[in-house]
């Protein structure tokens, strides 16, 4: 099912037993989830994907606004990474009430402006899923800088390093939405 399009992309739900195979060429670089988590650490086989694929497609129908999507390039059809909105959550998994928006992209879909359409698109998305959100929050290890410096495209304001997300020591960065019902 198709979430959102955007002039070069499209984000929508996972169909593990085909993504799972591109989907591991980002999700088994340690050079992608090196950023992503307390421990980074790669999936070692496309299985190990595809099984935390189909977690991702059950979270879906249980919660259709929120979750982790795959990102295709509509040039090729290929995944090339994902896009998250969902509530942070604190260091023992527990639901901190802020909403996040992050992002993951294969080494070869770099520098080429993919995190930041995708994140506006995603932003659009939520908003409109969720008419009552004031905010969006993003956070990264300080070294990410091309992180960082996607959140400062999306017009994010930076808020400083804070531990109250994944157990771990991050730059926040949040962007104020405006409220649908008004």
């Amino acid at each position: 099912m198709i979430l959102f399009e955007t002039e070069r992309l499209i984000v929508r739900t996972w169909n593990p037993e085909t993504d799972a195979p591109q989907a591991f060429e980002f999700y088994g670089d340690l050079r992608v989830m090196r950023w992503l988590g307390a421990v980074p650490k790669a999936f070692e086989s496309v299985e190990q994907v595809r099984a935390r694929l189909e977690q991702h497609a059950a979270k879906f129908i249980e919660k259709p606004d929120e979750g982790l999507f795959p990102v295709v390039r509509k040039l090729d059809d290929k995944v090339i990474g994902g896009v998250i909105f969902r509530e942070l959550p604190d260091a023992e998994g527990n639901g901190t009430g802020d909403v996040e928006i992050g992002w993951h992209f294969a080494v070869e879909a770099w520098g080429q402006g993919f995190a930041t359409e995708a994140a506006r698109g995603l932003i659009v998305w939520g908003a409109s899923h969720h008419p009552n959100l004031t905010e969006v929050w993003a956070i990264a290890y300080p070294e990410n800088v091309k992180s960082l410096a996607v959140m400062q495209r999306l017009g994010m304001t930076p808020v400083g390093m804070t531990n109250k997300y994944y157990g771990i020591e991050a730059m926040s960065y949040c962007l104020a939405l405006p409220l649908q019902n008004q």
